[in-house]
């Protein structure tokens, strides 16, 4: 048989028949049985019987190629899953493999994932590589500022994957120093072991991600906030600068371990919320007039220009912020990077909602023209929380016709559209993932 197929549709073709279930799908598109309302029909079939697979010829941009599309959906299954066997060992890994796996994966901020990429191959080299002239390499920190839900967090979480490297991601203001209630720097070190296995030289080599970094600045108007935070800083300074953390597995084991903590990476983050405020250019005119500010600026607008000088306004004394010598920052998202994270990054959250829907029984499919993509960009800007708002708008928007598509078997297919500023939400009984690939089948 030969199946023509509009142009850049081929990899869509070819995955949708091995999804659908390679054969009936070809055989009913050759024979002319298959209109579009038959496609719920087909789906639920396919879902449910084993049909053999088919070598199809694919009549594509005018030249016909034969496709065995069982090889090619297995090649495809079998190759992901050898890449993960065959992970690469982190000193083999070169700064342009790991920038590339970030560029894939999180949309936008360049200088930080730089920055981040170049430190991450610091800490590889500093744990793993073998020296050549006898020289010992010293731990190098960093402090990353940025407005939330801007990619802070996912770059570090993503340096994790391709790097195999654990990366302890903690909130700072959950943390207490000792002698107080909560949980002290030797409950983090007991942490970080319990997390690599109880491996006390893998739990060495972690990269410590300290989030909320700037809400335990000693800028509180309390004196009594202002001692304690301090005091929490100095017992952060053993992970900080390197030492030796002694920690019980639990509080009647007899045994003391100690994390020596010299390779431990620790990366400062924080939303310093406001900081562009103090880049409000202020003057006066004319002898004893008032003092006059201008608009405060756009955060990207000043991102390059937050020095020591404006984060010590957080409480952090110069000696503390020394300490990280690699200081980075994220910007806020456009709207265009909004879009390009729900269609451009593997298990976005518009795919992963697309995966839930096709996992209920009636194997539901779901769409959301670009309008809508677009107007959802424009809402997370004006909630001004970043890429987190993605999240709630989708749930909000789609919660309740997932509930409708598992009580209706009915409903084979879920479309969404932009009206003016809000959304409509349309269900069908018939799938339109065919119609949009295939326009004319005929028997070879």
């Amino acid at each position: 048989m030969t199946i023509h197929i509009k142009p850049k549709k081929l990899n869509e073709a070819v995955a949708t028949s091995f999804r659908m279930g390679g054969e009936f799908v070809l055989k009913q598109f050759a024979e002319g049985g298959l209109k579009t309302h038959d496609a719920q029909e087909l789906y639920s079939y396919s879902q449910h019987e084993k049909f053999n697979w088919p070598n199809a010829k694919v009549t594509f941009n005018g030249e016909e190629t034969q496709i065995d599309i069982l090889q090619s959906g297995a090649t495809l299954l079998q190759e992901a899953v050898t890449a993960k066997k065959n992970k690469k060992c982190p000193t083999s890994l070169k700064m342009k493999d790991i920038m590339s796996y970030l560029d894939e994966n999180v949309i936008g901020q360049t200088k930080a994932k730089r920055d981040c990429v170049r430190l991450v191959k610091h800490h590889i080299e500093l744990n793993f590589g073998k020296t050549v002239n006898g020289v010992k390499l010293r731990k190098k920190n960093a402090l990353i500022h940025g407005p939330s839900g801007c990619g802070k967090t996912e770059i570090w979480r993503r340096l994790s994957e391709i790097t195999g490297i654990p990366v302890i991601i903690v909130d700072a203001s959950s943390l207490s120093p000792t002698g107080y209630k909560g949980k002290n720097t030797d409950e983090l070190a007991r942490d970080i072991w319990l997390r690599c296995g109880k491996d006390i030289e893998k739990a060495g080599s972690v990269i410590l991600v300290l989030d909320e970094w700037d809400k335990i600045g000693g800028n509180d108007p309390d004196s009594t906030v202002r001692r304690f935070r301090q005091s929490l800083i100095n017992d952060l300074l053993t992970f900080i600068e390197g030492g030796l953390v002694p920690f019980k597995e639990n509080q009647i084991s007899p045994d003391t371990h100690y994390l020596d903590t010299h390779n431990i990476t620790v990366v400062a983050m924080g939303a310093f919320e406001g900081i562009e405020g103090l880049f409000s250019q202020q003057g006066s005119i004319g002898y004893g007039a008032e003092r006059l500010t201008t608009e405060t600026p756009d955060r990207n607008s000043i991102a390059d220009k937050i020095d020591f000088k404006a984060l010590s306004h957080w409480g952090f004394n110069m000696q503390i912020l020394g300490r990280f010598p690699i200081r980075s920052y994220v910007l806020e998202l456009t709207e265009d990077e909004l879009i390009r994270i729900q269609l451009d990054v593997p298990n976005s959250i518009y795919y992963q909602w697309q995966e839930l829907f096709a996992r209920l029984d009636n194997n539901v499919e779901l769409s959301i023209t670009k309008p809508a993509i677009e107007q959802i960009a424009k809402n997370a800007i004006a909630n001004k929380t970043g890429a987190r708002e993605l999240d709630a708008q989708y749930h909000e928007l789609l919660c309740n016709v997932y509930d409708d598509a598992e009580f209706d078997e009915n409903i084979k297919s879920v479309k969404v559209v932009k009206r003016s500023e809000s959304f409509d939400i349309e269900t069908s009984n018939h799938i339109n993932t065919i119609d949009g690939i295939f326009t004319t089948v005929e028997e070879a």
